[in-house]
């Protein structure tokens, strides 16, 4: 859990966290950050499961299944990294395929284009996110 206590902001990586505001907290415990904090606390206190999970003490196991990573938040710049692994996987294929005289050079050629088609795509949505992510972390 990320605290924020001033009007700074954070730098880009750790704006994508969610993290709980007492930059204007007096002290109440009832204050909704104050909560976020405690639910925190108690989330990492019991091994990573949600505080709410352990409404049901009686049972003495957890209700809820697990948070998901962090890396979850950058869901789908993951899915294009590992389709562009993929690609290169294919491409290298592809290439000693044609080298040996196995895969025909005007289907070499089309499979190329179409990677590098695939490619320019998976690179316009890294950087949109990119630039999605610089915009959000630097608004006040």
């Amino acid at each position: 859990m990320q605290l924020v206590l001033d009007d700074a902001r954070p730098p880009i990586p750790f704006t994508m966290l969610h993290f709980a505001d007492l930059s204007a907290w007096n002290g109440d415990a009832a204050a909704p950050a104050w909560r976020q904090l405690e639910e925190g606390v108690k989330a990492v206190a019991r091994d990573g499961w949600p505080a709410h999970a352990f409404d049901d003490f009686a049972s003495g196991r957890p209700s809820l299944s697990r948070a998901a990573p962090v890396t979850a938040v950058l869901g789908r710049v993951v899915r294009v990294g590992d389709g562009s692994i993929g690609l290169v996987g294919l491409t290298a294929a592809g290439t000693l395929l044609a080298t040996s005289g196995q895969l025909h050079a005007s289907a070499f050629g089309a499979a190329t284009m179409a990677a590098f088609a695939l490619s320019c795509f998976s690179l316009g949505l890294v950087c949109m996110k990119l630039v999605q992510t610089a915009i959000a972390s630097r608004r006040s």
